[in-house]
């Protein structure tokens, strides 16, 4: 009767362990879930003809590093993050993305492009070195980011204008910022706290070195210039993280590196602007 009841018992204590286990959320094992979420999220892209490149390894990697409390919640992330391309196109009067007259310039003012400086201010407070933040922005992801590179001078228009380099669906471009794409884009300009002179050359230099790279939501933290392909957020965190400056927020924070992580950084502090 003994052995009976000790096997017994030894039965009970293990349901209840496999049920525990089960009310976490885990069927059989986190690794489990955890696959089933990739396969959701990358079908979920793939049908909404979202750009996520993202392997399962760094899927993995980031779900590690933050402090998630089962495989659902890291999920609804993801679906809080991805985009919809006809989402951007409806939040916006310009496409989400490399349609619009502002993307992808180059190196010198296009003749058929006529940048507007008159309702803002943007002249007299953005710097070199500066995060801008798009509320409408994104190429799969939600948010945009992009790093001013300075102020250029068109003799044929004789017009000095704000350039800009990004990571969009073109691939790692200049654009202009101007009065039109603040008010498409509802654009945030933040500044890096800490960054000296030097630091804001560094870091424009970095992204002017990766021009011609190509676009991948791939949701990964790439730091090495030696990188073929960088999604907008990344791009910009990269050339201030190799300056030892780091505008991801700190704690808990999105997968990879995010425009919400830069956006609400202690690192960037909001600069104002008003109309003129």
């Amino acid at each position: 009767m003994k052995k009976f009841y000790s096997k017994f018992l030894s039965i009970t204590i293990i349901l209840i362990m496999l049920l525990s286990v089960n009310s976490m959320g885990f069927a059989e094992s986190p690794d489990i879930n955890l696959k089933a979420a990739y396969k959701e999220i990358t079908y979920y892209a793939d049908t909404n003809d979202i750009p996520l490149n993202m392997t399962f390894e760094d899927f993995i990697k980031d779900y590690k590093e933050q402090d998630y409390s089962n495989a659902q919640e890291y999920l609804d992330v993801f679906y809080s993050l991805l985009q919809p391309q006809s989402e951007i196109e409806s939040s916006s009067s310009s496409s989400g993305g490399g349609s619009s007259y502002y993307y992808n310039i180059g190196t010198s003012l296009p003749s058929d492009v006529h940048p507007d400086y008159s309702k803002y201010n943007l002249k007299d407070v953005i710097k070199k070195g500066d995060v801008i933040y798009e509320d409408n922005g994104g190429f799969g992801i939600t948010g945009h980011i992009a790093i001013v590179e300075g102020f250029h001078y068109n003799s044929e228009q004789d017009v000095t204008y704000i350039r800009l380099i990004e990571a969009i669906s073109d691939g790692v471009v200049r654009s202009l910022l101007d009065d039109t794409r603040v008010d498409d884009k509802d654009v945030t300009i933040l500044r890096v706290d800490d960054a000296t002179s030097t630091n804001i050359t560094d870091a424009i230099s970095f992204c002017s070195g990766e021009v011609g790279s190509s676009y991948s939501l791939d949701f990964a933290k790439d730091t090495s210039s030696s990188e073929t392909d960088w999604y907008c957020s990344e791009l910009v965190w990269a050339s201030y993280k190799n300056q030892d400056i780091d505008i991801e927020k700190s704690g808990f924070s999105e997968p990879g590196i995010t425009p919400h992580d830069i956006m609400n950084s202690s690192e960037v502090s909001e600069i104002d602007f008003s109309e003129q």
